[in-house]
């Protein structure tokens, strides 16, 4: 059976939706797995965090720049040194 033009365009869609959701949920599951990561290693290092800095990990966006904290709790000497508070 030979589908029509809008059935095509229809199934065209759907597939160009589902990857992109796809894509979002992978996006976005990259970045929780990085947020849960930052807290482990900063209360591994510096002891149980404020609530304020918990929330402020939590709220990071941008794999760059969760990124860059992953790489300054390596060196930092203090929770200060991480520049969480702007």
């Amino acid at each position: 059976m030979q589908l029509t033009w809008a059935e095509e365009m229809m199934a065209k869609g759907r597939k160009e939706g589902l990857k992109k959701g796809r894509q979002e949920g992978q996006h976005e599951g990259l970045l929780e797995g990085k947020r849960d990561t930052l807290l482990r290693q900063l209360t591994t290092k510096f002891g149980p965090l404020p609530e304020e800095t918990a929330s402020r990990v939590r709220a990071i966006e941008s794999l760059k720049q969760i990124d860059l904290y992953l790489d300054r709790v390596l060196v930092a000497s203090s929770l200060a040194d991480m520049g969480l508070f702007d």
